[in-house]
């Protein structure tokens, strides 16, 4: 599945007015931890710069999500994983955290995921604001 990631990684588009590039995509995945090593997939395969959340619904109507942040925007923007996974899982009804460079989420509204994943822009938005 590598290069599916290459291609989600080539997809990225510069948030207007930033220089942050972002990618949100719903991918299937089987469970949270696999859409977790494709989310360490896809940030190896990333550009500094760049902003990621990764979405997969899941059985029993769950839904599992997984950001990534490129290295130099944690040092110089601050942007962390766990504060995007944090916005992004509420609109899915859950929480989450993790390290500043992946941070995964769990939800129970399935039905909700493009809406959250839609939400990736102006969670970095609000992060960059001064």
């Amino acid at each position: 599945r590598r290069d599916e990631m290459k291609r989600l990684a080539a997809s990225a588009k510069i948030l207007d007015g930033t220089n942050v590039r972002i990618i949100s995509s719903e991918i299937s995945a089987r469970d949270a931890a696999e859409l977790q090593s494709l989310g360490e997939m896809l940030r190896e395969e990333m550009k500094s710069g760049t902003v990621a959340v990764l979405g997969a619904k899941l059985a029993e109507d769950k839904v599992s999500l997984v950001a990534m942040v490129s290295d130099d925007l944690v040092k110089e923007k601050k942007i962390k994983a766990g504060d995007i996974i944090g916005k992004i899982a509420e609109i899915v009804g859950g929480k989450g955290g993790g390290r500043p460079q992946l941070a995964q989420a769990g939800g129970k509204y399935p039905e909700k995921l493009s809406d959250a994943l839609k939400h990736l822009e102006s969670a970095v938005r609000d992060i960059l604001k001064p």
